[in-house]
């Protein structure tokens, strides 16, 4: 579906997906910015005060004795995708010193399967002694397909350099303040009891429930990320007191007004909310305050929660993502854990069917935030948090540009292939060395063991940070990180052509494989999007498509008996309604979505239908065949339902994504950023689509023989049911 109408632009030094973007190196007087994260065994990193561009602090990068000329350091820095424009640029100041080796600023944009842009200025690169001097790399921003943007500054070889105040611009916007270091919530470490549980519990849901329905709260009068960081110190009392402080803090709000609501909308809410009833937790003084705000709630704007015109996702746009923290006390802790919780309880369209009771999930959550007392710690429970929505729009992107993250689960090097499961066996299904004839992996090897561990024990291993929708998208996902690696080596067993053998494949660093996978995404020259594959069968991939070429390709279809769509990728442009006039004779409903508002949080209406196509008499009348499989997700399902609606086309291949409507950023505390499907899609007659896919009407999937021969069997299949049909 067409992702993200919206642009989240004022936040995008404020809604980091790291940490801190300290662009101007100010904001940290000692060790290195908070957010910044370097690379580079043979080089040094500091603040220094030698001559900065601008304020007291310019970061130095210097070469160590034992650099030679292919050491590379690299200084990073990621934000979330919230840009508008067509193109996105980086500006930095650099200065050089004793310089024989080269320096860069750089930038890249980053898609759910890797880098979807990149420049890293190397052909342009800085290879002598130079004051202070700006320099602009500028790459293509599409914005359907980014999920978050690293840069920073390069150094190649020996030499001394620094880097100062990098600012980068997207559309209309320019962003080069620092940012502040963020005070600390002053919340004391919390020691879990049975009742400090039951008390953070009742306390979480409180906060949420007051926030999105109080209106002195919806109306901008209390910080309340504040004041529950003023309530965190009062948790750790017995049940009776813990009851007075909460009466005392509801009350303590404000008189509430009477509502103008329709009183079928209050009690529905009341049904929904009925946890404000539980006598173990509350007196009845409690329950009562808390009915009283659903009955007497805001009905207005509220400061925390918006929605985006004409599509009405959510946008939480306001919240602070406290990014300049060198380490997140237990305050933001809680604090993280409560602002996704919530949102997800009274927003995500789909917590009704993410596997588990999301009540008893904010109870299961609370000790792993609790003991979170490391960076890394806390991003894992963020990251398994994010996991339990079963939302494959909802991942921590940030973790393939976070050093800390890519360590735990292997390191910050990667196998230069794609592995993914075929017949329950992870397979290498492409080599994407620059050499691949003379890589020691071949397609179609399968995986046996990796550094001596089975590759199910891997794939166990990253189950919890798999972030998907259906398994078929998990195992995708986990298959994107299966060779994460340390070693510039990866011991591996495999099987090929039924015997075992042992290989060291080599490994690539994170810099390397971004500009392999960018280099393999754009290169080989343009090729159009369809072709003729027989003189019957003609043939258009989505990933190239352009609603330019629609009437030249229709003419050369003119005379096929069928057309194959092949929607296993991410279409590049927003193509539902355009193609479809093509292809039907007469409109069709295809679509309908669930939305809620600020004066019902949590309860969805449906809206009426959306119809595609128009009465078209020269329309195209051949078969349709439409592939589809794991990559196929979002924007893609979106159109595979416009294709099929009314029978127009054939659905063929495997399970899709299952993450259709249109995306909600989301921003947590130590500048963390995720997202959710924002609003509900389903077929007219009211079937979903999220978690399920697009269910293919003919179930076609690889083998692990077709792969290995270098077959395309869904394709294989998809003619032959053209040509027979």
């Amino acid at each position: 579906m067409k992702k993200q109408p919206f642009t989240l632009l004022c936040l995008l030094l404020f809604s980091l997906s790291v940490s801190a973007q300290d662009l101007t190196f100010e904001s940290t007087p000692t060790g290195l910015p908070a957010g910044l994260f370097t690379n580079g065994n043979d080089h040094t990193f500091q603040l220094s005060t030698e001559n900065p561009h601008s304020g007291k602090y310019a970061l130095s990068v210097t070469a160590k004795d034992k650099a030679t000329d292919n050491s590379v350091a690299i200084a990073s820095y990621s934000v979330p995708a919230k840009f508008n424009g067509k193109t996105l640029t980086l500006k930095g100041w650099i200065r050089t010193a004793n310089m024989t080796g080269k320096a860069t600023i750089w930038l890249r944009v980053d898609g759910a399967g890797g880098a979807v842009a990149f420049d890293n200025m190397l052909t342009r690169a800085v290879t002598t002694n130079i004051g202070w001097t700006q320099f602009t790399v500028t790459v293509p921003y599409p914005s359907s397909e980014a999920k978050s943007v690293a840069f920073g500054g390069l150094v190649m070889g020996k030499g001394n350099v620094w880097f100062d105040d990098l600012e980068i611009a997207g559309g209309n916007e320019t962003v080069s303040n620092p940012i502040n270091v963020v005070e600390p919530s002053n919340v004391a470490e919390i020691t879990l009891n049975p009742q400090t549980t039951q008390n953070l519990y009742a306390l979480g849901r409180i906060w949420g429930l007051l926030k999105y329905f109080h209106p002195a709260v919806a109306d901008g009068n209390y910080d309340w990320d504040a004041e529950l960081f003023k309530e965190l110190n009062k948790v750790s009392t017995n049940r009776g007191e813990f009851n007075a402080e909460m009466l005392h803090w509801i009350n303590a709000l404000g008189t509430l007004s009477d509502c103008k609501c329709k009183p079928a909308v209050t009690d529905s809410l009341l049904a929904a909310n009925n946890w404000i009833n539980n006598k173990d937790l509350f007196d009845p003084q409690v329950s009562t305050a808390l009915k009283n705000v659903i009955t007497g709630r805001n009905t207005g704007k509220n400061k925390y929660i918006s929605f985006a015109p004409g599509v009405n996702n959510p946008n939480f746009s306001t919240e602070k993502p406290y990014p300049g923290m060198s380490s997140i006390d237990p305050g933001y802790r809680m604090l993280s854990l409560f602002r996704f919780w919530n949102m997800v309880e009274y927003f995500f369209p789909y917590k009704n069917i993410i596997g588990e009771d999301w009540d008893k999930a904010l109870a299961a959550m609370i000790p792993s935030f609790v003991s979170a007392k490391t960076r890394l710690d806390y991003k894992l429970a963020v990251w398994s948090m994010i996991n339990r929505i079963h939302d494959t729009h909802a991942n921590l992107y940030s973790h393939t540009s976070d050093p800390e993250m890519l360590k735990y689960i292997g390191g910050t090097r990667q196998l230069p292939v794609t592995v993914r499961l075929v017949e329950n066996k992870w397979m290498i299904t492409k080599i994407s060395a620059e050499n691949p004839d003379n890589y020691p992996l071949k397609k179609g090897d399968v995986i046996v063991t990796i550094n001596g561990k089975t590759a199910a024990d891997r794939a166990a291993f990253l189950m919890p940070y798999s972030c998907a929708s259906n398994i078929s998208t998990a195992n995708r996902n986990i298959g994107n990180d299966f060779f994460w690696t340390d070693a510039e080596k990866l011991h591996l067993q495999i099987s090929r052509d039924g015997q075992n053998m042992d290989i060291d494949a080599p490994s690539m660093d994170i810099q390397a494989y971004m500009a392999m996978a960018r280099k393999n995404a754009t290169g080989g020259g343009y090729t159009p999007p369809y072709k003729l594959l027989n003189p019957q069968v003609g043939y258009v991939t989505f990933d190239k498509i352009k609603s330019g070429f629609f009437k030249q390709m229709f003419e050369e279809f003119k005379d096929t008996k069928g057309i194959v769509l092949d929607i296993r990728n991410y279409p590049s442009e927003f193509v539902v309604f355009s193609l479809n006039e093509y292809l039907r004779s007469a409109p069709a409903p295809f679509v309908k979505f669930t939305n809620t508002n600020t004066d019902k949080p949590g309860i969805y209406n449906y809206t009426p239908n959306v119809v595609v196509g128009t009465k078209n008499k020269d329309a195209y009348k051949g078969k349709l065949v439409v592939l589809v499989n794991e990559e196929s997700q979002s924007q893609a399902e979106y159109t595979t339902m416009a294709l099929r609606a009314g029978g127009r086309a054939t659905v063929m291949g495997s399970q899709t994504a299952g993450a259709d409507g249109n995306i909600s950023p989301i921003v947590l505390p130590g500048g963390l950023s995720t997202f959710f499907s924002g609003i509900g899609v389903f077929y007219p007659d009211g079937k979903g689509t999220q978690r399920i896919g697009m269910v293919p009407d003919v179930e076609v999937k690889p083998t692990v023989k077709g792969i290995a021969q270098g077959k395309d069997e869904v394709l294989e299949r998809a003619v032959e049911w053209i040509e027979k049909n």
